[in-house]
């Protein structure tokens, strides 16, 4: 698999309908998994939002928050 590689169209509709089943199935377990990742913003999403975009909210982004304290400490 190469970086350019994506999931065929039919592979990813069975992960989304086995995610789906499973969430149904365990409600319990979609409320951990989303637990853990309360207060964990995305890297990702914050590159797309922000850099590509040539958004900036330092105020109200952690990442641009964190990039700005280490600029201003280092």
């Amino acid at each position: 698999m190469g970086t350019n590689y994506t999931i065929p169209a039919e592979q990813r509709a069975k992960i989304a309908a086995s995610v789906k089943k499973a969430n149904a199935d365990n409600p319990e377990l979609s409320r951990a998994k989303s637990q853990r990742q309360r207060g964990k913003p995305s890297r990702g999403g914050h590159t797309t939002s922000h850099t590509k975009r040539g958004v900036s909210k330092p105020e109200t982004c952690v990442f641009c928050r964190e990039e700005q304290e280490s600029g201003q400490h280092g």
